[in-house]
């Protein structure tokens, strides 16, 4: 599946608390937040890069993303 992540904006990209993976399709960082209610600003747990992805390997929990750029990115997200 697709997802269309709002630039400056906190957007769950994930409901499965230990089986996902997201790919960073865009050209901009996207900010990445672990958390089970909706983002503080300026929290940040890490950075994905573009053309990169995590998976429920690396991390455990709900997870949003915020693009640092001033477009929308498209995101692949694979939930189990």
């Amino acid at each position: 599946m697709q997802v269309e992540l709002i630039p400056n904006v906190y957007t769950q990209i994930n409901t499965a608390e230990d089986n996902y993976m997201i790919q960073n399709l865009g050209d901009d960082n996207i900010h990445i937040v672990i958390s089970d209610s909706q983002p503080v600003p300026d929290q940040v747990d890490f950075i994905l890069c573009p053309k990169c992805g995590i998976s429920s390997l690396h991390i455990k929990g709900i997870v949003w993303g915020k693009p640092e750029g001033k477009y929308q990115i498209m995101v692949g997200v694979v939930e189990g």
